[in-house]
């Protein structure tokens, strides 16, 4: 069963979307969400927690991030995404992160 989440972007859109899943590249990890924007079509969004990414965080802290820790940075990235999106079609499908992206969202998230 999956969990439909709801999240009221900045723009003014309402969000609703769900994890689908996650699959390894050789560039990293890809986080999948299935979004809509109050319609009833959806699509898939996937967010690429690249591989440089993580582990220039994890040097930089001197330690591993953990799966959820990893999964909370590409979800924040989806949100932020559809916080800066003007129009819900044209979100990209795929949100890519770098070593900065993955800071500032962990940052936020409190994750040290």
């Amino acid at each position: 069963m999956r969990r439909l989440k709801r999240h009221a972007a900045g723009s003014g859109y309402v969000y609703h979307y769900y994890y689908r899943g996650c699959r390894t590249t050789n560039v990293g990890t890809e986080y999948v969400f299935e979004i809509t924007d109050a319609g009833p079509a959806s699509r898939a969004v996937a967010v690429l927690l690249e591989n440089k990414a993580v582990e220039s965080w994890q040097r930089a802290h001197a330690r591993e991030l953990s799966a959820p820790e990893r999964y909370a940075a590409a979800k924040l990235t989806l949100l932020r995404a559809m916080d800066q999106c003007s129009r819900p079609p044209e979100m990209a499908p795929r949100l890519s992160t770098d070593a900065e992206t993955v800071a500032a969202v962990l940052a936020e998230l409190g994750v040290d």
